[in-house]
């Protein structure tokens, strides 16, 4: 069988490759630089006036990777191949639809129609600006630069720019806003409102245990031992435009058993009796509690019987934190109970914790000079007249 020549400067089938064009009158180059989000291969091109030039350009080329497409590709685009092919898959439903929120009406209107290798510190900069002029607030402002700067790490990551400019750029400063929280006669009218609702031993499980609403709506009976009284948190509730799901708490923290209160106790062997297994608290319906449905029709409702000012549900977590912690808790021992890092605990809720006027003095007694002790007076002889 006869051999097949090898043709000088022919690149292997499927990459680069060099060759003369009759018709152009020269030598053509065409160098494979990536791939493009579907898949497709990357090529760019150009003329040379030797073989040995046109092997040096494509070689260059195919170092530098500078794709064609990505010049043309804006920052509109690639946070949309952002949400859909990188954070919708590895994401939670609730978490997705607030990036797709940011990136909808904020991120993309005000950048969205910069190419994306155009995008510098200067313009990041004067973004969170604008939106501060426009008076977007600085938690949603903060929200933005999290978003951008994630999405644009994936960017150089996979090629379409060399560094993020938001590495750079000034961050956007959200002042620190004391939390807000329930007064002990405001927890107390809410645990008296609970009783004889439906879902009063939830309510009183989220006074008493300062855990998050979707490790609450996601509690089934076997999560409760009544007899040592206590609570075990495993999974969370997530619900999205795709229904609801069970899954593990963000992290290993939130993996953990709760001692609970004696009236959370009561309220949940109330609640539980005769009941078999499934989820602890569904819908009248018998299926698992949806968030928006808990908050409209039963939590307002239940703050308004109590003649309590409406809060979000959240705040009832920070009362428990809060609470323990002024009330002289260890903070370890709070940040193990509603599943988070002593470091986020005493970020936020430190300004809870007593301050001690005696410090100085205990300072003083483990490093001061020993006191000499008192001498005993001993009592004098009586002088006769």
């Amino acid at each position: 069988m006869a051999k097949t020549r090898k043709r000088k400067g022919r690149a292997p089938r499927g990459g680069g490759s060099v060759f003369f064009s009759r018709s152009k009158g020269c030598w053509v180059w065409k160098a494979v630089t990536g791939h493009r989000p579907d898949g497709s291969v990357s090529y760019t091109q150009g003329r040379a006036r030797s073989q040995a030039e046109a092997l040096r350009k494509r070689q260059a080329a195919e170092k530098g990777g500078r794709r064609p497409h990505a010049e043309r590709l804006t920052v509109a685009a690639h946070l949309d191949h952002w949400l859909y092919d990188v954070a919708k898959p590895n994401t939670r439903p609730n978490t997705w639809t607030r990036y797709e929120q940011v990136v909808r009406l904020h991120l993309a209107p005000r950048v969205g129609g910069v190419p994306l290798r155009k995008l510098e510190v200067a313009g990041v900069t004067t973004l969170w600006a604008d939106m501060a002029r426009d008076g977007v607030s600085p938690g949603n402002i903060k929200k933005c630069s999290e978003v951008l700067a994630t999405a644009l790490e994936v960017a150089v990551a996979e090629g379409r720019i060399d560094t993020a400019p938001t590495r750079s750029a000034a961050k956007p400063a959200v002042p620190d806003e004391p939390v807000g929280v329930f007064t002990d006669d405001e927890a107390k009218a809410i645990l008296t409102a609970c009783d004889g609702h439906r879902l009063g031993p939830l309510f009183k499980l989220a006074v008493g245990t300062g855990a998050r609403q979707g490790e609450l709506l996601a509690l089934e009976a076997a999560d409760f031992d009544l007899a040592a009284g206590t609570m075990s948190i495993t999974k969370m509730f997530d619900q999205g435009k795709d229904g609801f799901r069970l899954h593990p708490p963000k992290s290993k923290n939130g993996v953990r058993t709760i001692g609970l209160p004696a009236f959370a106790r009561d309220a949940v062997r109330d609640h539980l009796a005769g009941r078999g297994p499934g989820p602890a608290f569904t819908s009248a319906a018998g299926t698992y509690l949806g968030r928006s449905n808990l908050v409209r029709n039963d939590w307002a409702g239940l703050l308004k019987a109590a003649g309590v000012p409406y809060r979000n549900f959240h705040v009832l977590r920070h009362t428990h934190a809060s609470r323990l912690l002024a009330d002289g808790v260890d903070p370890a021992e709070v940040a193990r109970r509603i599943g988070d890092r002593i470091e986020t605990v005493m970020r936020t809720y430190a300004h809870w914790m007593p301050v001690r006027r005696d410090t100085a003095a205990r300072v003083d007694a483990i490093y001061g000079p020993a006191k000499k002790p008192a001498k005993k007076k001993t009592p004098g002889k009586s002088r006769g007249l």
